[in-house]
């Protein structure tokens, strides 16, 4: 993201076109982005002010090794989102794993997003923010009259499946499997 002063081009909207944040200046109540953090693993991935506070915390954290169930299990999960059929949705795949992995519908789904803005899952006609950073303003949203979606997920459908140079960087150790 370039550095930049908050531009709000559209008269509705109190967002910021280049970041997502709130283009004007707002209390922000720590309490409630933790409560959200460690009740469903966050919910503003997309707002800089989350992401800033979640990395912030996950700095302090004593540093984790993934067991091998951990890496089975993330095996699994990428082998369900390549296998989907052409037309699944995220709620399929959000359904899928919840068959394979201890959870709940807020945890895969917010698992789901991250995978998501890691660009391993990626849907093909939109911006990657693997490849290079997407402005707000640009992350157009699919029309839907309820979508629980953020972007790019809300965009993904089994034909997408998963892709395997995000998967590379992120987990090298198993990227030969999904090449």
């Amino acid at each position: 993201m370039p550095p930049h002063e908050a531009l709000c081009t559209r008269s509705v909207s109190p967002f910021c076109d280049i970041c997502g944040d709130y283009s004007k200046t707002e209390i922000v109540d720590w309490n409630v982005l933790n409560f959200e953090r460690m009740k469903w693993g966050g919910v503003r991935h997309d707002y800089p002010r989350y992401i800033r506070f979640d990395l912030e915390l996950f700095s302090q954290l004593e540093e984790m090794r993934p067991t091998e169930q951990d890496w089975d299990l993330l095996r699994i999960i990428l082998r369900l989102a390549r296998d989907q059929s052409a037309d699944a949705r995220p709620s399929d795949l959000e359904r899928a794993i919840g068959k394979v992995m201890p959870s709940n519908k807020s945890e895969r789904r917010q698992m789901m997003q991250i995978l998501a803005y890691s660009g391993v899952l990626h849907p093909r006609n939109q911006s990657s923010l693997f490849d290079t950073f997407t402005p707000s303003s640009a992350r157009y949203m699919p029309p839907a009259a309820k979508l629980d979606w953020s972007y790019p997920m809300a965009w993904w459908r089994g034909t997408d499946g998963v892709r395997a140079d995000a998967i590379s960087y992120w987990f090298p150790d198993i990227a030969d499997e999904f090449i």
